[in-house]
């Protein structure tokens, strides 16, 4: 059976470029040896999961599903269900409590089936983080996963990202590097290192790490919205448009990014453009999801503080997962000096940073 999924892992690595490890092969069957078609449909899912499209990631979830279906004790393809859901959540494809508590069930029974999957465990760690904000059980999980395997990209990558949001930056570029050591050519990582060093104050290193993760692989849309942050945070809100253009272009109108292009344009002062595409995602939040925070940094960007306000509250009681950035994007700055902005950091109960 092993050499079996060994051949169909090293099929799927040719066909989409995946690093597959024998290692990675004996972690997925340690517990349970998986059916050689649901296997090759978590390869697939994995894939897509990395591209990190609202299509890619209905693929990716789609893949996982019909793996469970095959083989409903395969523990691997649960946490990556659980994966696929947690990342339709914090790419605001799906509302929050669309999203995370289908991850949360995903991740629970993942463990259930194998409680030394570390994946699993990840992937339960970002639950708690995103939507819960429990952020005591998400470091706990995030800790037990690197326990189990210390040298999980994913893990490395969620866990960098919880702690640039707890503030403590060191930490976080500290777990980033390791896993860019590991795995240099990884878009998310390249992706997450560039937006530490950005939190970090140091951006122009940032958008140097953006140009060689855009030469990664030109096509990732990610790496350019990430890049129009970077640029907008620098002041040069002009330069930062055509990056969120770009970026909605490639991830085929990504709502997120649409906002990420309002507000740039009202950052660079074209309101008028800036209330057209606001009036747009108005409309269309009556009918689909869009995230309650892009509305929140738009307002803020255009002077309205109640309307704002408005907004934030409502991403806090849908759990919006930007939330957790809240402590240190810069998108939210206009709206720091007012007392309702304060408590809704206490109502988060954001810890100290160390």
């Amino acid at each position: 059976m092993v050499q079996v999924q060994t051949e169909i892992a090293g099929a799927i690595a040719q066909q989409v470029q995946l690093r597959i490890t024998p290692e990675q092969i004996a972690r997925a069957s340690q517990q349970h040896p998986a059916d050689p078609e649901a296997y090759r449909l978590t390869l697939q899912g994995r894939y897509f999961w990395n591209r990190r499209t609202p299509e890619t990631l209905r693929k990716s979830l789609a893949a996982y599903q019909q793996a469970i279906a095959i083989d409903p004790g395969f523990a691997v393809a649960y946490a990556g269900l659980a994966d696929s859901y947690n990342s339709l959540g914090s790419y605001s494809i799906l509302s929050g409590p669309e999203a995370y508590p289908k991850a949360k069930a995903a991740a629970q029974k993942a463990l259930r089936l194998n409680p030394a999957l570390a994946q699993a465990h990840t992937s339960l760690a970002f639950v708690h983080e995103m939507y819960e904000w429990d952020w005591a059980s998400a470091e706990k999980e995030y800790r037990r996963a690197l326990e189990l395997d210390p040298g999980d990209i994913n893990t490395l990558h969620w866990y960098s990202a919880f702690l640039m949001e707890m503030g403590r930056f060191q930490e976080g570029l500290d777990l980033i590097q390791r896993a860019s050591r590991a795995d240099p050519l990884s878009l998310k990582v390249g992706m997450e290192l560039a937006g530490l060093l950005l939190h970090s104050g140091r951006t122009s290193e940032a958008l140097e790490q953006l140009k060689k993760t855009q030469e990664l692989d030109p096509s990732y849309a990610p790496v350019y919205a990430v890049m129009g942050w970077a640029l907008e945070k620098a002041g040069r809100c002009d330069e930062a448009i055509p990056k969120f253009q770009d970026a909605l272009e490639r991830s085929r109108g990504n709502l997120v990014y649409r906002g990420a292009l309002a507000h740039a344009f009202a950052c660079a002062g074209n309101s008028k453009e800036a209330r057209a595409i606001l009036g747009a995602l108005l409309a269309l939040s009556k009918k689909e999801y869009i995230s309650p925070h892009s509305i929140t940094a738009i307002y803020a960007a255009l002077g309205e503080k109640d309307k704002a306000f408005e907004w934030l509250e409502r991403a806090y009681r849908e759990h919006d997962g930007w939330l957790v950035f809240i402590k240190i994007q810069y998108l939210l700055d206009p709206l720091r000096g007012d007392p309702r902005f304060s408590a809704l950091l206490a109502k988060m109960n954001f810890p100290a940073a160390n």
